[in-house]
């Protein structure tokens, strides 16, 4: 899919300022019409405990029929949904035809997800922000997206993950905070570590390992990542 520069400045532009749930909704809802996907969602819970269906729902455009179906149909969704996707750093793509395959889901779950015409999703978990673990996804049922397709998508989701952090926990200051997996990589570039090798070892492409240095330069106000190295070291933020 070809996704027109004009659009995608407007959506990266718009990411950048999300500063509210309201805001939040809109870019999510344009990025899924602009990705040819039918709905978004966004997940979230503690980090130390589990959380009811109810409370792990922050948002969505899944209608409120399909989520109470969905409930007494999968009643431990949100586990499998943040077991499948957590422990990875990449966008996470699911299929409900594997799922059927793999006898991951109920006949009636997939019946359920086919019947809403949401036969496939990418999910994309948040890089260790703060007290939460976030998971936002989109679903739909288009074609298996491609490798530029979720190279775009994840460069504006980890800004979204940011953003949200910054709705949900105001006191937090999001310009000067690092998430986790911008420490690990400032930290591996500290020790001599090429963009290609970082992006290797964590499972990133290098596209977003870039991203993620431009942001961490950004934070610390440093004019080179070398500059920045040295500001964090004094900072105590890597050893």
């Amino acid at each position: 899919m070809t996704i027109g520069s004009t659009d995608w400045a407007d959506i990266v532009l718009r990411t950048n300022r999300v500063s509210s749930v309201e805001q939040a909704a809109k870019v999510l809802c344009d990025v899924q019409w602009l990705f040819g996907f039918r709905a978004y969602y966004v997940f979230d819970r503690p980090k130390a405990s589990g959380l009811a269906f109810e409370e792990s729902h922050r948002f969505s455009n899944l209608t409120d029929l399909f989520l109470s179906r969905l409930k007494a149909t999968v009643p431990d969704f949100e586990d499998k949904i943040f077991i499948d996707s957590l422990s990875r750093l990449m966008p996470v793509p699911w299929f409900m035809e594997e799922y059927s395959k793999r006898a991951m889901l109920s006949d009636a779950a997939v019946k359920l997800f086919t019947e809403s015409r949401l036969t496939m999703g990418v999910n994309f978990p948040g890089f260790g922000l703060w007290d939460k673990i976030r998971i936002v996804g989109f679903a739909g049922a288009r074609k298996r997206p491609e490798r530029d397709e979720l190279d775009q998508l994840n460069l504006l989701m980890i800004q979204m993950h940011e953003r949200l952090s910054l709705v949900f926990r105001p006191q937090d200051n999001t310009e000067t905070t690092m998430t986790s997996l911008e420490k690990q990589v400032l930290h591996a570039v500290s020790e001599g570590n090429r963009v290609a090798h970082v992006a290797g070892n964590l499972g990133l492409s290098t596209r977003t390992v870039q991203y993620l240095m431009n942001s961490i330069c950004r934070k610390l106000d440093a004019s080179s990542v070398e500059h920045a190295v040295a500001s964090a070291l004094r900072q105590g933020l890597i050893y």
